[in-house]
């Protein structure tokens, strides 16, 4: 019955996830959902709040944590502009694009490691 329980609750959110993202956002068409879902299927639950908070772009950035109240500012800790989930991953100080660059590379190398479609792979190497 766990099964059936948790296969139920994926497939309704699932279902919400893309009605919001037709509504919102105009890339809806460019999201693989089949890899979407079976990714999501191979990661613990607390990790797929994690993926799916940030997709929703609600997340634990400075945005969020003074809306919640959990720290008085929305500056990001590495460079002090407004943290929204965006910037965290175009900020450039302290490290942070120096990490997204290995973080890339190691995703390309995963990509490689396990024959992902080679378009893809053009698009991981004209982000790097």
């Amino acid at each position: 019955m766990v099964g059936l329980k948790s296969k139920i609750y994926d497939l309704v959110h699932s279902n919400t996830a893309r009605l919001y993202w037709e509504k919102k956002e105009k890339a809806i068409d460019l999201i693989h959902w089949e890899a979407l879902q079976q990714a999501l299927e191979e990661v613990p639950r607390t990790r797929k709040h994690f993926i799916i908070k940030h997709t929703m772009r609600m997340c634990g950035v400075g945005k969020f944590m003074k809306l919640w109240k959990k720290q008085v500012t929305d500056a990001c800790p590495c460079c002090g502009s407004p943290e929204d989930s965006n910037h965290v991953w175009i900020c450039d100080k302290m490290g942070a694009l120096d990490l997204w660059n290995k973080s890339l590379l190691e995703l390309g190398e995963w990509m490689e490691e396990n024959q992902t479609d080679p378009h893809y792979m053009v698009l991981l190497n004209a982000i790097h």
